[in-house]
This record gives C-alpha cells, structure tokens and sequence, in this order.
C-alpha cells in the first residue's frame, strides 16, 4: 500500500469467485452500493448483455416473437429485482432454491410443510391467483405446523396488485404465522387474515389484518389459486 502514497491512484483489489456465484455477489454490490452501481436502467444495452439488431436483419413476425418474449423477461426480472431489493439482509448471496412449486408438487399445504423440514432458511412465498395478479409473503423461518402464533417482525406481505408495494410489521401485535393440516395464515388481527389458504392451496384470503396494516393483496377478497411457490435462500 505505501507506492500509492506518493501518487493519485487509488488501490486496487482483485479476487476470484466461482462463476456460478457472479449473480449473487452483483446483487450484493448493487443491494448495498447503489451509488457506485447505478441504476441498470441506465446502462447502455449491449453493457447488459443484449444484442442490438438492425431492423432490416428481422422479418415480421420475428420481431414480434422477439418483442414478446423481451417484455414477458423484463416483467419478470422488474419483480424479481423489486422483491431482491425488500428480502432481508441474510438472503444476500444465497441462491434462490425452489422449495415447494403447485406446477410440480400438485397443491398441497401437507407437502408444502414436510418439504421445509429441516430448512433454516427465511422463506418467499409467490402466490398468481385466477385473475394473473402476483402476491405473497416473506416470511423470517419455514413454514410448520403450530398451536401458536410463531415468527418474527422480519417477516411481511408484499403485492404488485396494481402496483408492487411491501407491508412490513405494524407492531401492533405478534401473530405472524400459524399453520395446522386444514389452513395456513399469515398475519391476523381481530378474526381476520392478512393472508390464508385453505389445505389445499386452492381457496385463499386476504384481508387487512393488525400485523401488517395491509391492503387486500389481490383484486377481490377471496381468490382461487393459480399457482403457488415457495423459495428458500440455501
């Protein structure tokens, strides 16, 4: 360090990471250094890693192709960055790991509970109802089977219905998650729920509960589910 103190340069440090891990650290520097990082809608295109075509080089109908699958990725990679930006501060550098999907475990709050045992790990729970809207919660530990109300004001709901907005814990009460064979609730409140599913993870509700001060997560009061996952940061 002492041939820098003579000069203007400023110190450099290099080191190397597995190649699988490059997602995770970027996410960690931008979470924590987004002065230095920016906003990546900034960016020029080919620095994000898009190719720019020359229109003449695309007929018709691959344009659309091409424009539809753009924004169905943009969409998705907006929610996932809004809700990277909001996971609590022990997920960063964890993999995303896919715990419990309806597509591939069939809907079943039983198998939802037995494949988080033996997880330790704050739980993101994605919910699409019937009518496309996305919704869920962030909760601080695995989903269980409990007489009582269990888990932490690290937990919350979020929504993008209409617009992507966090419900984080009021304070106002401790009742953050509850679960038996029958149903699953998060966040309660003078008989309401901010967030509850039937056994089968068919039937929902959301209702503003004390917990979180939320709004209705979705559309209409009760929904039917679409599809249901849950992620772990393992």
């Amino acid at each position: 360090m002492s041939s820098y103190r003579g000069n203007k340069k400023k110190p450099e440090y290099w080191f190397s990471i597995p190649r699988d891990k490059v997602d995770q650290l970027y996410a960690f520097f931008v979470q924590w250094t987004p002065d230095i990082y920016g906003d990546e809608e900034d960016m020029d295109p080919e620095q994000r890693g898009f190719v720019v075509f020359d229109e003449d080089d695309l007929d018709a109908e691959s344009s659309i192709e091409i424009c539809d699958e753009h924004f169905a990725s943009i969409q998705k990679i907006r929610k996932d960055w809004e809700l990277s930006n909001a996971l609590p501060p022990r997920t960063i550098g964890y993999p995303w790991t896919l715990v419990y999907s309806s597509e591939n475990h069939g809907f079943s709050l039983k198998t939802l509970y037995r494949n988080m045992q033996g997880l330790d790990s704050p739980v993101l729970i994605v919910v699409e109802d019937t009518n496309g809207h996305v919704f869920g919660a962030v909760t601080n530990c695995p989903l269980k089977m409990s007489d009582h109300f269990y888990g932490t004001g690290e937990s919350f709901l979020y929504t993008f219905y209409p617009d992507f907005k966090i419900f984080h814990w009021s304070g106002d009460n401790n009742f953050f998650l509850k679960g038996n064979q029958e149903s699953l609730a998060i966040g309660s409140g003078q008989g309401y729920f901010g967030l509850w599913f039937d056994g089968d993870l068919y039937h929902g509700r959301s209702q503003r509960c004390d917990t979180f001060d939320n709004d209705i997560l979705t559309e209409k009061e009760d929904f039917c589910v679409k599809a249901f996952e849950a992620w772990a940061f393992v």
